[in-house]
């Protein structure tokens, strides 16, 4: 009976019938529970399962100790280095990623990769689902050249293995993509994300979530090379498909109303605070006040509040920000993010003294290799107008710099670079 219900399970699961799959494969848990005992091996299968179940929900809270029983019937049964238990602690750490705890989650994929490598050797198809987690991992701490290094041999190992259409080709593709946009590498990141939506396209029911999130990603790619009325066709049009498929409150939502909110603010700052404020309230309910994913609404309504001139709530969302994002990493590009928009917040307030050290920062991180150049020129302008009365020859060279970058980047900046130009002319 625990059999059939965790293969029915499965394909409610497969369907995206989530409620319906959560009553058999909890009923399967229980069977299994009672009839074999706590350690017997089908209990951990059974208890994976269930916990996979909960975190394609968004129940992060409910899955983390079905996937932690999973490591511990696995371990006890079978042995610290058997391949299932591979498998478990790549669950759990995935898990752990998602849920903001990153030195967890380095740990249990660490161990996870030596098992998988180990039994399986360094080219099977299991180890690069690991070194795709790491290698988001590495994304999202601010090692964007270690996480590019592992992605890109998750890449070849999928399309020496796999079909081109297969599912696990398709992520790789997005990951890489993401990662190119955060690098820089626009022209490479919207081919890669065009390609992945390509085939979702073909293999997926209109409207399925995973759609919705390659046209997100498309509209960021859009933005960063100034398309920004396709940017914010785009996202709309992501956010009103993900919201379809997956309820109005699901965290998986979230990062679509971000891009959402951040494209909105240029041209109407009301309602990028009202789609942000919601990003916020679905991020913090579902991930707590102190995660990642609520760092970043936080981030985009500051800047929103910034955009409106509402400054007392532009410092409030932007502080909360900055601590999140410090807690994990106090030289992150993610940090010097919040820096740049809490030193323009100082300039507003025409503070330069207040701006200069945060601008200081900003400029220091983002001189790191992995930054897109165009991000670079913007914290070195903005410290430039810090400095401008302080130390006005360190101030102009700064905004020649920001100029000539901008230059480099092409007509994606072109308005950036006039306002560079006008402020040295000024």
């Amino acid at each position: 009976m625990a059999v059939a219900l965790d293969v029915i399970g499965g394909i409610h699961r497969t369907r995206e019938s989530l409620d319906a799959a959560l009553a058999a494969q909890t009923r399967a848990l229980a069977i299994r529970r009672e009839a074999l005992g706590a350690d017997h091996p089908a209990v951990g299968v059974s208890a994976n399962n269930l916990g996979l179940l909960e975190q394609q929900r968004g129940n992060y809270d409910a899955a983390l100790p079905l996937l932690e029983e999973a490591v511990a019937v696995a371990e006890h049964a079978l042995g610290p280095d058997d391949l299932e238990v591979g498998t478990a602690l790549n669950n759990l750490g995935r898990l752990q990623h998602v849920r903001g705890r990153y030195a967890e989650a380095r740990a249990l994929l660490t161990r996870a990769l030596a098992i998988r490598e180990a039994k399986l050797g360094p080219s099977d198809l299991d180890v690069a689902v690991t070194l795709q987690n790491l290698g988001l991992l590495d994304l999202l701490e601010g090692d964007r050249l270690a996480a590019r290094e592992l992605l890109q041999r998750v890449l070849k190992i999928r399309e020496r293995k796999l079909d081109e259409s297969h599912p696990e080709v398709v992520a790789i593709l997005d990951s890489l993509g993401t990662l190119n946009y955060r690098i820089g590498s626009y022209a490479e990141a919207q081919a890669l994300h065009e390609r992945a939506l390509a085939i979702q396209q073909r293999m997926l029911p209109a409207g399925h979530p995973d759609i919705a999130s390659s046209l997100r990603n498309l509209a960021l790619v859009s933005a960063a090379r100034g398309e920004r009325e396709q940017a914010l066709a785009q996202a709309s049009e992501a956010a009103a498909m993900a919201e379809k498929a997956l309820g109005p409150s699901h965290p998986d939502l979230a990062p679509l109303l971000n891009t959402l909110g951040m494209l909105q603010r240029r041209s109407d700052p009301a309602a990028a605070v009202a789609t942000l404020e919601r990003a916020l309230a679905i991020s913090a309910r579902a991930r707590g006040r102190k995660h990642p994913a609520t760092a970043t609404s936080l981030l985009r309504l500051g800047e929103a509040h910034l955009a409106r001139g509402a400054r007392t709530e532009a410092e409030a969302s932007l502080t909360e920000a900055l601590a999140i994002r410090e807690s994990l990493g106090r030289d992150t590009p993610e940090v010097a993010e919040v820096l740049v928009a809490l030193g323009e917040l100082e300039l507003a307030r025409e503070r330069p003294e207040a701006a200069a050290p945060l601008l200081e920062r900003a400029v220091q991180i983002r001189s790191k290799g992995g930054i897109a150049r165009h991000q670079l020129a913007e914290a070195r302008f903005r410290l430039a107008r810090a400095l401008a009365t302080s130390d006005p020859p360190r101030s102009r060279d700064l905004a020649e710099q920001a100029a000539a970058t901008l230059r480099e980047e092409g007509s994606a900046f072109a308005e950036e670079l006039a306002a560079v130009l006008a402020w040295l002319q000024r």
